[in-house]
């Protein structure tokens, strides 16, 4: 299953994350990057307007999204954007707090004064950590207007809310206006078609309203149990536990990344990896080595993953299957090597279907099969890789 295509990365406060398919004979996000930190583009409109807080006006005085859209563009690579900014109002909320003990204690952290205010918001309490309870109608205009700046201004492929719609005390009419405008501006570029993707979460007690159909539901670093009809999508790291770049990362396996992904496929989902680079823009060499490996295996096993759809049932014990969209090849990948490359598929008893030939990606040594009213029997050949391997099945 494949939201957008075989590729795309979307630009997020913790990196870049990248969707689906890293493909060793693309040039990595960090050559995009780099191409793109010498280009020169004039900054367009005036961003710095609305919010002194920005890159232009700050820090490296560059529209660093505007660099990251067309290094991505230019590249053949779908474009994408997060944003958090929902839980701005609230998130900083903490800064006009106090000690509670000690010398300091009920001295606030910062004053309130206009200066505070034009980053902190006014004092209001909300220290919810999700979206805030009840925001000023003047936060959700500003929430809206520069949400659809972005969209505007940025066309992205795809769109990520970290939740639901905003917000509940409007019952998301505020978010659902923002959206709207994101479909109708996706169909504006696209004649007509609905080329654009937006994701958002289930609503968890005050992050938003869901909406079963209204967005592609996004599940954080967890995925289904089972296949689902309608296509959704893992948000994941390739580290093990953080986001954004820290000194002395450990980094997820191969083997995991790649199971994971064939997984969530096989259930109609979609893979968001996030990689952070390093304060610099670069990725560290382990980084490069994992995007290497998963791109090798995607050159020998990426028709099973990508333009694919999941079949009548996702898998068996440590088997996963995908099938082409004219449903006339099956793809049984392996996530463990059968005990003496010997395995029987019960949810291929000949009565159900009939197999006409079998292949192994990677391998042109014949697969010997024999299916009957129990299953499909099969005897692989050598192991083609150190990960899943994939079986391919002529129907």
């Amino acid at each position: 299953m494949n939201l957008l295509g075989a590729f795309f990365i979307v630009a997020t406060m913790a990196g870049l994350l990248i969707c689906n398919n890293v493909s060793a004979a693309e040039p990595s996000p960090e050559t995009a990057a780099k191409d793109a930190a010498d280009r020169a583009e004039p900054f367009t409109e005036d961003w710095g307007s609305l919010d002194r807080y920005n890159s232009v006006k700050m820090g490296p005085k560059q529209n660093l999204l505007l660099k990251m859209k067309d290094a991505t563009e230019r590249h053949g690579l779908r474009w994408g954007v997060t944003t958090h900014l929902a839980r701005n109002y609230n998130f900083f909320q903490p800064g006009y707090g106090a000690d509670s003990e000690g010398d300091k204690k009920g001295i606030p952290y910062i004053k309130d004064t206009p200066e505070s205010r034009s980053f902190y918001h006014e004092p209001h309490g909300d220290l919810n950590a999700k979206y805030p309870v009840d925001p000023s109608e003047a936060w959700k205009k500003s929430w809206s207007s520069r949400v659809t700046d972005l969209i505007d201004r940025y066309d992205p492929d795809i769109l990520y809310f970290d939740g639901a719609i905003p917000f509940d005390i409007d019952n998301g009419l505020t978010g659902r206006r923002v959206l709207a405008r994101y479909y109708n501006r996706g169909r504006e570029r696209h004649d007509g078609k609905d080329e654009v993707v937006m994701t958002i979460k289930t609503a968890r007690n005050g992050h938003g309203i869901y909406r079963d159909g209204v967005a592609t539901l996004d599940l954080e670093r967890h995925k289904l149990d089972q296949l689902r009809e309608t296509p959704w999508q893992t948000d994941d790291t390739i580290c093990v536990r953080y986001w954004s770049y820290v000194d002395d990362l450990a980094y997820q396996t191969v083997d995991y990344l790649i199971d994971k992904l064939v997984d969530i496929v096989s259930k109609n989902g979609n893979l968001l990896l996030s990689l952070p680079p390093k304060p610099d823009g670069a990725f560290d060499d382990e980084v490069a080595r994992i995007l290497k490996e998963i791109g090798i295996w995607n050159r020998q096993n990426g028709e099973a993953i990508f333009e694919t759809r999941p079949w009548t049932k996702f898998g068996e014990g440590d088997v996963r299957f995908t099938q082409s969209k004219d449903g006339k090849t099956l793809y049984a990948i392996f996530l463990t090597w059968p005990e003496g490359g010997q395995i029987s598929l019960t949810s291929l008893p000949k009565e159900g279907s009939s197999v006409r030939a079998v292949t192994m990606l990677g391998s042109e040594k014949p697969v010997t099969h024999r299916q009957d009213d129990k299953g499909l029997h099969l005897t692989l050949p050598k192991q083609t890789n150190d990960y899943a391997v994939v079986v391919k099945l002529s129907l």
